[in-house]
């Protein structure tokens, strides 16, 4: 996690993870008031809470390329 000043003067603090299927990497961030270890911790939990709702609403498909050129 890192921190990236924002124009309002807020703090916004960033995480990247990787797409399990198109093995890219993302980010997602969330904007706080200021930056101190409380406020640290408590950003690392909400990324965290964000990159595993956002991991979770990832769906495969079992079907094979040919059934799918098929339809």
């Amino acid at each position: 996690m890192w921190t990236e000043a924002h124009k309002s003067g807020k703090v916004n603090f960033v995480e990247r993870y990787k797409n399990p299927y198109t093995q890219k990497w993302k980010r997602t961030s969330v904007l706080m008031e200021k930056d101190t270890p409380r406020i640290r911790k408590e950003a690392q939990k909400i990324l965290d809470a964000k990159i595993v709702d956002i991991l979770s609403k990832l769906k495969s498909s079992e079907m094979l390329f040919t059934d799918l050129f098929d339809q």
